[in-house]
């Protein structure tokens, strides 16, 4: 049995999954804020309050993808139903894929709804852009971090992801 990796990352997505969003604000935010240099952790990294962490990477595409848990998976739940909805959410993801946020169909119900509708443990998200903590200590933000965050990039989740 594979042993749980000691790696997590933190991604910070736009709350509205199709949003178009630039990162260059939240880059030069951390910048000024001392956070990170360029792709490494800056002078005051430890402002952030996710304790040390190892690099920092951002990724905009023209089209949502999801962003999840990566080592153990994730479950998946209806909305409507409570019903396990993983099936229904990969056989929409395989047709649709590089279309959008698919639809889906639960098996259970027959309600057709928004994949980012479904019930993610852990959270998980659909989103155009991300900013990545590497290989942080902790998976909480600090509260003023947070706040700076929000003002210069608007409303964003944090979703906290590991990584074999």
């Amino acid at each position: 049995m594979p042993l749980a990796s000691h790696r997590l990352d933190l991604l910070l997505v736009p709350v509205e999954p199709e949003e178009q969003r630039d990162i260059a604000p939240l880059a030069a935010l951390g910048e000024a804020q001392g956070w990170w240099t360029g792709t490494a952790p800056g002078p005051h990294a430890n402002r952030l309050g996710v304790g040390p962490f190892a690099a920092v990477r951002g990724e905009v595409s023209q089209k949502p993808r999801l962003y999840a848990n990566g080592l153990g998976g994730f479950r998946v739940q209806c909305g409507a139903c409570d019903a396990p909805a993983a099936r229904a959410l990969g056989r929409s993801m395989a047709l649709g894929r590089g279309l959008g946020v698919p639809e889906v169909r639960c098996d259970a119900c027959g309600v057709r709804a928004s994949a980012a509708a479904l019930t993610y443990a852990p959270p998980a998200a659909f989103a155009c852009a991300a900013w990545t903590l590497v290989d942080v200590a902790s998976a909480h933000l600090d509260p003023e971090a947070s706040a700076l965050i929000t003002h210069a990039w608007g409303a964003w989740r944090l979703i906290a992801r590991r990584v074999a």
